[in-house]
C-alpha cells in the first residue's frame, strides 16, 4: 500500500471542499500542491456518486496548447484517471470565449485567474454551466472581485503555506545589487540634424540616468497640472489636451527607461559569471528568467521562448539532466513541471506578483528536506544630482526602477534571512 503523506491528506481535504460545497468554486493551492490530483479526486467522486455519467459533457479549460495537449493528459494517466480523457473535451481560453450559449455538465477551469479579464470572462456568462472548478496557484487581488461573482474562492494554500509545513522545499532568497555599467560606448545613439545622420555614444549608466530625469520631470509636469481647478473641474478643453499629451509623453519615456533595464548590459556579464558560479556544482541546475527573448539569448547558451518554443526540447533536456542552464521568458510561467531545477534566477521583470508567484513554484518541485536559491537582480544607477552647497553636480547611487518592482512582486512573500549581496 503506497505510504499515505501531508499532501495526500491535503489533496482529499480539498476535493471533499469543494464536493460540500455549491460546486461553482474556486480552489487557490500554490505550486506543487497538487491541483491535478484534486481535480482527478474531484472528478472520480463526481462519476461515483452518478453526479457525472458517460453522456456528461466535461470541458477541460487552459490557458495554452501545451497544457490542452500534453500536460493534462500527462496527469490523467499519471494518477490512474486516463479512462475520464475520452469523455473530457479540452480548450484554451483564448478560444471559448467567444462561445455562445453551449452547455456543459462540468467545466475545470485551470489557472483560473487567467481567464478573469473582461473578454475571456464571457465565457462564463454567456453559457450555461452546472458545474465549476476553479483551480489556480495565485489570485492578484484586482481579480478577486471578479472571482466571486463567477466562482469564488473556498481557501487557499500557497506554495510559502506549503514549505513553511514542510509539503514543499524551502527558497532561499538571494538578493543581488549590481550598478549599471559605465562604459562610454555602451549604447550607440542616432540622430538626425537636418538631413544629416549623426550619432553619438553613451553609457548604460548615463542613459538610465537620462531615460529616468525624463519620467520624473513629466510627472512632475502632470502633478501640477492636475491641481489646476480648471482641469480638476475638466472645464478648460486646452489644459485637457495638454493633460493627456503629457500621459502619452510619461508612457513613451516610461517605455525607454524599462527598454534599458530589460535589455540590461551589466546584467548580461552579472548574471552569465552567477550562471558559471551555479554550475560548478555538478549537482545544480538554474533557470534564468528574462524580460525580452533577445536579452535571454544573450546571456545563454539554451533558451525557451515564444520565438523558438517549437520542436525546442530544452524543458526536457534540463529535467532529464542533459542540460542544467536555461534561459526562459513567459514560456513556463505557468503549469511547467520541472525536475531537479534548485536555483531560479530573475533578471528581469515587472513587478507582477502572479508571474513571480508562478516563476516562483518553478524551483518548488525538490525533495521537503532540500532547498532552492532564488536570485534576484537588484539594478543600481549613479543619478545627477545638484550640490546645495556649490550648485554644481554630483552623483549619488540609487535604486533603479526595477528594484521598486522587485519589492512590489515579493510583497505577499516571507523569505526569512534572504542573503544579500553585491556584484561588481
Amino acid at each position: 500500500m503506497a505510504e499515505v503523506t501531508d499532501r495526500d491528506i491535503l489533496q482529499k481535504k480539498a476535493a471533499e471542499l469543494w464536493l460540500e460545497s455549491e460546486r461553482r468554486n474556486t480552489l487557490v493551492l500554490g505550486t506543487g500542491v497538487g491541483k491535478s490530483r484534486v481535480a482527478m479526486l474531484i472528478i472520480d467522486k463526481l462519476f461515483k456518486t452518478k453526479a457525472l455519467t458517460k453522456k456528461s459533457k466535461i470541458l477541460l479549460l487552459v490557458d495554452s496548447e501545451e497544457l490542452r495537449d500534453k500536460n493534462w493528459k500527462e496527469d490523467f494517466e499519471k494518477w490512474g484517471f486516463g479512462w475520464i480523457l475520452e469523455m473530457i473535451r479540452a480548450e484554451c481560453y483564448q478560444t471559448v470565449y467567444k462561445w455562445r450559449k453551449t452547455k456543459w455538465d462540468f467545466v475545470l477551469a485551470d489557472e483560473f485567474d487567467f481567464s478573469l479579464t473582461e473578454e475571456y470572462s464571457k465565457f462564463y456568462t454567456k453559457n450555461n454551466i452546472e458545474m465549476l472548478l476553479g483551480l489556480t496557484g495565485f489570485v492578484d487581488e484586482s481579480k478577486e472581485q471578479m472571482m466571486a461573482t463567477i466562482a469564488p474562492k473556498l481557501s487557499t494554500y500557497s506554495t510559502q503555506d506549503a514549505q513553511k509545513d514542510g509539503i514543499l522545499n524551502k527558497t532561499k532568497l538571494v538578493l543581488v545589487e549590481y550598478d549599471l555599467s559605465k562604459n562610454p560606448r555602451d549604447i550607440r545613439v542616432e540622430y538626425k540634424m537636418g538631413d544629416e545622420k549623426k550619432h553619438f555614444y553613451q553609457s548604460e549608466n548615463d542613459a538610465y540616468n537620462y531615460a529616468d530625469e525624463q519620467v520624473r520631470k513629466i510627472m512632475a509636469e502632470i502633478q501640477q497640472l492636475k491641481r489646476d481647478p480648471a482641469v480638476y473641474m475638466e472645464v478648460d478643453q486646452a489644459k485637457m489636451a495638454k493633460l493627456k499629451s503629457l500621459w502619452f509623453q510619461h508612457r513613451s519615456a516610461a517605455a525607454k527607461r524599462r527598454s534599458i533595464l530589460w535589455n540590461g548590459i551589466a546584467s548580461q556579464r552579472i548574471v552569465k559569471d552567477a550562471i558559471a558560479k551555479i554550475l560548478a556544482n555538478d549537482n545544480s541546475k538554474v533557470i534564468t528568467f528574462s524580460a525580452l527573448t533577445d536579452q535571454a539569448d544573450k546571456i545563454n547558451e539554451y533558451t525557451y521562448h515564444r520565438k523558438n518554443s517549437k520542436k525546442n526540447t530544452s524543458l526536457d533536456d534540463i529535467s532529464a539532466g542533459i542540460i542544467r542552464s536555461l534561459g526562459v521568458c513567459k514560456a513556463i510561467n505557468r503549469g511547467k513541471n520541472l525536475v531537479g531545477v534548485n536555483n531560479l534566477i530573475m533578471e528581469s521583470y515587472d513587478g507582477s506578483q502572479t508571474a513571480f508567484n508562478q516563476r516562483h513554484g518553478r524551483g518548488c518541485r525538490l525533495l521537503p528536506d532540500q532547498t532552492m536559491y532564488l536570485f534576484v537582480m537588484l539594478p543600481y544607477f549613479y543619478k545627477k544630482v545638484q550640490s546645495p552647497l556649490h550648485g554644481g553636480f554630483s552623483f549619488e547611487r540609487a535604486p533603479t526602477q526595477m528594484v521598486t518592482w522587485a519589492n512590489e512582486m515579493m510583497s505577499d512573500f516571507t523569505f526569512p534571512n534572504p542573503i544579500r549581496i553585491k556584484m561588481v
